[in-house]
């Protein structure tokens, strides 16, 4: 459950942050949101690869 969380909230920052902001408030996307982002898909992506080695 907290992998599709992580990776939910991942998907929502790119879309504000490549989308949202550059279409509706004239913005150029920033790096922390693709940091943070990637953050959080390298988090679920480790949690996975660890309950797979598990089984």
């Amino acid at each position: 459950m907290s992998n599709r969380l992580l990776v939910i909230f991942a998907i929502i920052i790119f879309i504000v942050n490549f989308v949202v902001l550059p279409m509706f408030f004239d913005e150029t996307p920033n790096s922390y949101g693709t940091f943070i982002g990637l953050i959080l898909l390298s988090i679920s992506l480790i949690s996975l690869i660890d309950q797979v080695n598990k089984k």
